[in-house]
């Protein structure tokens, strides 16, 4: 199974994100994954498209998780 395999909506892709930054900090040395749901939640209380959720959830993992490629993410669907 591949690093995204089963992570093809949106309670999966939250799991994914979850799995794949836990361990990951900030310069501050506070988890990444507060950064990102923050983000991502400011989209859903704008009234963004889930689609925008999606991609807030996203817009740190290649940059941050080493073994994960933009491929990956365009895999997702």
């Amino acid at each position: 199974m591949g690093v995204y395999n089963g992570y093809n909506n949106y309670g999966n892709l939250v799991a994914f994100v979850a799995k794949n930054m836990t361990n990951i900090m900030d310069k501050q040395g506070v988890p990444i994954l507060f950064h990102v749901f923050r983000v991502a939640d400011a989209c859903r209380r704008d009234g963004l498209s889930e689609n925008s959720i999606q991609a807030a959830l996203l817009h740190d993992i290649v940059e941050d998780v080493k073994h994960i490629e933009l491929h990956h993410i365009i895999d997702l669907g």
